[in-house]
């Protein structure tokens, strides 16, 4: 891709460029049926990039995803989920809430597509789509760049103060045939970055055929795709809610508040404890410096902490908001993870805030606490180390 140069006036207003968005949108909401491939490239630092193939099927309001290892659809207001590495289940149930913000857990790129064709917003459709979740997104100047498929494409760009997503579309079929990204994720120096470039083939016919369907058959059904991916059986704990004792704790893969990747995996068959909490009821400091105090002990466990967020939350301000708090803690050393959905927050059936969960070596949840924890530090380390 060979950039050309501003395609108008440097100065041209913001607003302008604004309007250019639109009218891609706007384009995207007239094309009813149609299916969209989409070839992704993804490189981390200096490695190898990685490479897979989704495609995107919509034929008015139903839609279909497939990815490499998943299906999803939303078929006459009904969501359905299938993971090729758990077959045997599925998700099955009723759409209620926005197909955009559904397809955004399983592939954020896709949930580019479907949302510039969505009746969402802008503003809506820039904080889920772009980069950094810090409210500094802003259109830069438009310009052309030379694509060695489609030619001279127009540019709309989105930057914030971590980097910039492009949208590279043609000018007279006003489709999108480029997506690119180059930032470098929050609370990491800046020459940690991500580099990703999507590129759009797209087809227009008259019907699609196959037609989009889902049967679910004899499939245990989830009730959320959180589930899908997180507990290992449905059946434990009261009903379908988890998160007390007993009941298996979920699998976490999640990043830091730094953007580093952690699984509970990797401690596998190990006693641990998992504080979960929220910028509106953070842990307190004496918590804290004794579960460390606790790590240290031989009759002790590690533990995790992780930012949830409840229902309804906002990804741009909790981020921010999640790193600012646990910093003024002035606590060293310890894990914390952030889960950008709801997940955990639904999958753990918190009702209050922070919650501490002790795990025992079988992965079940042994012990659960919740509230003002500082005042249970003493009955917290005698039940842990009297294992």
């Amino acid at each position: 891709m060979e950039d050309v140069g501003s395609s108008g006036n440097a100065a041209e207003p913001t607003i302008a460029v604004s309007l250019q968005f639109d009218q891609i949108r706007e384009n995207l909401r007239k094309r009813e049926t149609y299916t969209l491939e989409l070839q992704e490239s993804v490189q981390f630092l200096n490695l190898d990039p990685s490479e897979s193939l989704q495609s995107l099927r919509r034929d008015r309001l139903n839609y279909e995803l497939v990815t490499p290892n998943s299906r999803a659809v939303l078929l006459d207001e009904t969501f359905g989920f299938l993971n090729s590495t758990k077959p045997e289940r599925c998700v099955w149930r009723p759409a209620q809430g926005s197909f955009f913000d559904e397809i955004g857990r399983l592939k954020s790129v896709v949930a580019t597509f479907v949302a510039l064709g969505s009746e969402k917003s802008t503003e809506d459709v820039l904080l889920k789509c772009g980069l950094g979740l810090d409210n500094t997104l802003k259109f830069g100047s438009p310009s052309k760049v030379i694509h060695e498929v489609h030619g001279t494409l127009h540019r709309v760009t989105l930057e914030t103060a971590r980097g910039q997503t492009h949208w590279d579309f043609h000018p007279e079929s006003g489709l999108v045939m480029r997506l690119s990204t180059n930032y470098a994720p929050p609370d990491t120096p800046e020459s940690v970055r991500i580099r990703r470039t999507i590129d759009c083939t797209w087809t227009f016919p008259d019907e699609l055929d196959p037609p989009i369907a889902f049967e679910p058959n004899g499939r245990t059904k989830f009730p959320t795709i959180e589930s899908l991916f997180t507990w290992d059986s449905p059946l434990s704990g009261p009903g379908s809610a988890g998160g007390m004792p007993g009941d298996s704790f979920p699998t976490i893969e999640l990043n830091s508040l730094g953007g580093q990747p952690w699984t509970s995996a990797s401690i596998s068959g190990q006693e641990h404890l998992y504080l979960l909490w929220n910028s509106t009821n953070p842990p307190q400091r004496l918590l804290i410096r004794s579960l460390q105090g606790l790590g240290n002990n031989p009759k002790g466990c590690d533990f995790t902490c992780i930012n949830v967020a409840e229902p309804g939350s906002i990804d741009a301000e909790r981020w921010q908001n999640a790193s600012e708090s646990f910093k003024s803690l002035r606590v060293s050393g310890v894990r914390t993870l952030f889960d950008p959905s709801s997940n955990l927050y639904s999958a753990l059936a918190v009702d209050e805030l922070p919650l501490l969960l002790h795990v025992g070596q079988d992965g079940t949840i042994k012990t659960r606490w919740s509230g003002k924890l500082h005042r249970e530090v003493a009955t917290i380390m005698n039940a842990v180390l009297a294992n």
